[in-house]
Formats: C-alpha cells, sequence, structure tokens
C-alpha cells in the first residue's frame, strides 16, 4: 500500500467515526431542526393542556366565568368549545335558580300576608310550612351563591 492510510480497529465503531466526521454538518443541522419541531409541536400541545387545567381548576372553585382562549393552531379547541359552553349552560342555570328562589320568596310574603283571615291554628300551622319552605330557599340560595356565574 502506497500513500495509503491503514487503519486496523472495530468495523462498526470505524465504520460509525468515518460516518461521524463525514456527515456530521447533517447531523447536526437535523438535530436542530428535530429541536425546533418538538418545541413547536409541544407548545401546541402543552398550552392548551395548561389552560384547560386552570379553567377546570377555576371551575372547581365556582367560577363559571372563566372563558379558555387558544391560539388558532392550538390543538384542543373542540375540548376548549364544549368546555366554554358547559359553562355558559351550567351559569345560565344557576342565574335561573337564584331567580326562582327569589321569585319564592317574594311568594311567600305575599301567602303571610294572606293568612291574617285564617284561625290561630290554621296560622300556626301555615308559619311551620312557611318556614320550613323558606329553611329549603336559604339553602338553594346558599349553594348558589358559591358560583360566580357568567353573564350570558
Amino acid at each position: 500500500y502506497d500513500n495509503h492510510d491503514l487503519q486496523l480497529g472495530n468495523t462498526p465503531i470505524m465504520l460509525l467515526k468515518k460516518t461521524l466526521t463525514a456527515h456530521w454538518i447533517f447531523i447536526v443541522v437535523g438535530s436542530a431542526l428535530l429541536v425546533v419541531a418538538a418545541m413547536f409541536l409541544t407548545h401546541r400541545i402543552a398550552g392548551p393542556l395548561f389552560r384547560l387545567e386552570k379553567t377546570l381548576d377555576s371551575m372547581l372553585k365556582g367560577k363559571l366565568d372563566d372563558t379558555i382562549f387558544l391560539r388558532t393552531h392550538d390543538e384542543g379547541k373542540d375540548l376548549a368549545k364544549k368546555i366554554n359552553e358547559f359553562n355558559a349552560n351550567l351559569s345560565l342555570s344557576v342565574k335561573n335558580l337564584q331567580t326562582n328562589a327569589d321569585a319564592v320568596s317574594d311568594l311567600l310574603e305575599q301567602a303571610r300576608a294572606k293568612t291574617q283571615n285564617l284561625t290561630q291554628e290554621q296560622q300556626e300551622e301555615l308559619q311551620i310550612i312557611f318556614w320550613n319552605i323558606e329553611e329549603k330557599n336559604k339553602r338553594i340560595k346558599a349553594v348558589c351563591s358559591t358560583y360566580t356565574p357568567k353573564d350570558v
């Protein structure tokens, strides 16, 4: 062998060394592109997951006025839309429940005013019923007050 570089060594390791020395620029650039692509993909998934978790935590605290806004290319838009719709529907139900509880309170006051013409025994019986209705209505109002409904 004249003017040749002869190297002895384990064949797979020698081939790996030669491949790395010949193609190191492609490996470095390809790895960098892979890292950048992975960052974009994980941000499209991890960001919405963080936002969904934050909104569900606030829902557990009774805040129904939180709305999930996602970026245009984020994943999970369908889930976010359904959670937003659920919050809107639940807020509407809580508001209706509060309105009806207030109406029951008004009706109780009207009914109390009309018991003047009854006997003492009938008034006492009705007072017990009125008191029970008021207590149940207070419990309903207490449950409704634990939620912050969304303006629908």
